[in-house]
């Protein structure tokens, strides 16, 4: 089973995936990249410590598994190279949704809650 740390490091070299020529995967990649940038706070606490997640009124995980829900149907539509793309953002989603889940799990403040 893939932990916390190693799934930390792949996300934070493997390339963001393309966005492919299907419009609906254009939107995709466009609303995964801002789901992205929510994810990316995690690095501050894994190389600094500092736990800070996105805003209450942001629901990062729901962003996440929305693209993916976007992303499975165009799987059984799209072909090609559009296709490969497709199974790339959404393996890429995936990874980000596991990282983002575990970081919530493991805020600080939970414990005095």
């Amino acid at each position: 089973m893939v932990g916390f740390r190693d799934a930390y490091t792949l996300w934070r070299w493997l390339p963001f995936p393309r966005c492919g020529v299907h419009k609906d995967l254009i939107l995709a990649h466009d609303d995964m990249a801002l789901a992205d940038e929510y994810v990316s706070t995690v690095a501050r606490f894994v190389e600094r410590g500092i736990h800070k997640s996105a805003p209450a009124s942001v629901d990062v995980l729901g962003m996440i598994e929305d693209v993916q829900r976007r992303i499975e149907i165009l799987i059984g539509e799209v072909a090609g190279e559009d296709l490969v793309i497709a199974r790339q953002q959404h393996a890429y989603a995936a990874l980000m949704h596991f990282i983002y889940a575990e970081f919530l799990r493991m805020d600080p403040s939970r414990d005095s809650a």
